[in-house]
């Protein structure tokens, strides 16, 4: 910006700030929607380890138990299954 102010006074020197501010509006803008992207490939990673990890609880369960009446789905059932997700 002293660069600006050195080179530029009048209406140039307003255009020049104008493009400056354009600029940062740009990079702000390619900011926040690399960090959207980034927060949104996160909360999958979160959401498929945490299924990973209730699988695997799960599997060790069944098999503890010798049976193959129980599912994965008696034992996480959809209402915790909402519960978690809306807290991710």
């Amino acid at each position: 910006m002293a660069l600006i102010d050195e080179l530029y006074a009048g209406p140039e020197r307003k255009a020049a700030l104008v493009g400056l501010l354009e600029q940062e509006a740009y990079l702000i803008a390619s900011i926040d929607r690399h960090k959207l992207s980034a927060d949104e490939e996160n909360r999958e990673k979160r959401v498929k380890n945490f299924l990973n990890k209730v699988c695997e609880a799960g599997l060790h369960y069944m098999h503890s138990i010798n049976s193959s009446s129980y599912s994965l789905i008696a034992l996480f059932s959809s209402e915790y299954q909402i519960k978690y997700f809306n807290y991710l």
